[in-house]
């Protein structure tokens, strides 16, 4: 920017000096008068006239920069396509392996980047194990309990996976990023999402009932923050406070 800026400042002053050179060669009497104080007087206006020149060409530039072109609808639809067009092929995963009736569900519960099931399961893992050594639990009972906490972490994210893209369709194929979900690529239509969704649901429930009345009263209390994450983007600046409330 003040590099921008500073060579504006050059070119003002480079064409207004030529300026005066011209209207000095058309006019010698104004310019080459031998009188001191007039040519004094000339000299104090060229370089008023340089700085007024700088003022008006570069001062509007640094605090009203110059706005974006308006788009239209149609135009914004086009340059939307346009950019979807542009946007590469995502790499193939061990999910296309599968046949392609199956297929959507993987992607839409993000099989293949587990990196949310993880976030859910290492708390459970490292609370089990700690306190399993610290009693001396059997490492049998322990495994069993870990493997537990890791199906339930899984169930519990693809839900919310399926959750938030229910609510987030039309945004999702909208943004490059987001346009392959199988939702918003049309490959699933809601009322499957929402099917599937109950299954996975049904199932999680099912996990948490294996636990004392405490632990599923406080489980099945986390769903509401799942379901509330993907309405506050549409009310607040930080989503990811209550995406993080929800993995803690």
């Amino acid at each position: 920017m003040p590099r921008s800026i500073a060579a504006r400042c050059m070119g003002v002053i480079y064409i207004t000096t030529a300026q005066h050179l011209i209207s000095g060669f058309m006019y010698p009497a104004n310019m080459f008068d031998p009188s001191p104080a007039k040519y004094n007087q000339r000299s104090s206006n060229w370089r008023l006239a340089v700085a007024i020149d700088c003022i008006k060409h570069v001062i509007p530039s640094v605090f009203k920069p110059s706005k974006p072109p308006t788009l239209s609808m149609e135009d914004k639809s086009v340059t939307i396509k346009q950019r979807l067009q542009n946007y590469p092929t995502p790499a193939t995963t061990w999910v296309d392996y599968f046949p392609s009736t199956i297929r959507p569900y993987f992607y839409l519960v993000r099989a293949d980047r587990p990196a949310g099931t993880l976030l859910l399961f290492y708390p459970c893992a490292w609370s089990v194990t700690m306190t399993y050594y610290a009693r001396s639990v059997p490492i049998a009972t322990a495994w069993t309990h870990v493997g537990f906490f890791l199906l339930a972490s899984l169930v519990f994210r693809s839900a919310g996976c399926v959750i938030n893209d229910m609510w987030d369709k039309n945004i999702d194929a909208a943004v490059s990023r987001t346009r392959t979900r199988p939702l918003a690529a049309g490959d699933l239509t809601r009322c499957q999402a929402f099917v599937f969704l109950i299954l996975q649901l049904a199932l999680g429930v099912w996990l948490f009932m294996q636990l004392n009345q405490y632990s599923t009263i406080l489980g099945l209390s986390s769903l509401v923050l799942v379901v509330m994450y993907p309405a506050m983007k549409r009310v607040t600046n930080w989503p990811q406070a209550v995406l993080a409330m929800c993995f803690n």
